[in-house]
């Protein structure tokens, strides 16, 4: 018969830890607790960036002006040709919604030709356009419907044009035949974007759109004095694939 005091307090305090060991038994050999899932859905917030391709058709128009005789000519052609790069931006959560910036760099192989006539229908020159980059810099708003995220966005676009006016019958004032003059262009214009992006992985997204850009730009040929007004829209579709850091 236990009499002090102090050690029916000690028993008591075994009984009171051995009671709950005793009732959970022994852990099996091999047991694990089971892992929680984790959700990997995006939030679509902070960086991304990735790749994309696509194909672009420019509908160019030109008045060209020979600054000798005065006489004004009105032209059109078209160009097309494949791009490719990458794209890169940042999205922030906001109370009205996804809001960011985004930025798209590519080269590009877009080109057209346009054929110069005289009254028999012979072509005289002929000038061959070909756009060697485009880029653009957009602010963009974004609503995400769980895996899949649409996105607008309005900006600046820029490019880079090469004109090359080749004189192939007769003379235009100090271009004989055979005069080759290579005009490169380099000017900013507008550009406007709309994309659908889904979820692929943890972090990967597939993503499509339409981007559109617009140009204008005014160039004068050193040797056959022609000087051109050219406005050049730019379609492109485009997709890529994209890493969301969250």
């Amino acid at each position: 018969m236990l009499r002090s005091p102090f050690a029916c307090a000690l028993v008591a305090l075994l009984v009171c830890v051995s009671v709950p060991v005793l009732a959970a038994g022994p852990d099996p050999a091999g047991s694990a607790q089971t892992p929680v899932p984790v959700s990997h859905g995006l939030t679509w917030v902070g960086f991304h960036a990735g790749g994309l391709g696509g194909f672009a058709f420019e509908p160019v128009t030109r008045t060209s002006t020979n600054t000798v005789s005065n006489v004004i000519t009105d032209s059109s052609f078209s160009g097309n040709g494949a791009l490719g790069g990458g794209r890169g931006g940042y999205i922030f959560r906001t109370r009205t919604g996804l809001v960011g910036f985004e930025g798209d760099d590519m080269a590009g192989s877009i080109s057209g030709q346009f054929n110069s006539t005289n009254a028999s229908g012979a072509t005289t020159s002929t000038s061959v356009s070909k756009t060697k980059m485009l880029g653009t810099a957009r602010g963009i708003y974004a609503y995400s419907f769980g895996k899949a995220l649409l996105t607008i966005g309005a900006g600046v676009a820029w490019h880079s044009v090469t004109t090359t006016r080749t004189q192939v019958l007769g003379q235009v004032n100090n271009a004989p035949v055979g005069t080759v003059e290579i005009l490169p262009v380099s000017n900013a214009g507008l550009a406007l974007s709309a994309d659908v992006s889904k979820q692929l992985a943890a972090h990967l997204t597939f993503s499509v759109g339409y981007l559109y850009a617009h140009f204008s730009h005014t160039s004068l040929t050193p040797l056959s004095l022609i000087s051109s007004v050219t406005s050049t829209p730019v379609h492109a579709i485009v997709a890529g694939v994209t890493y969301f850091a969250k």
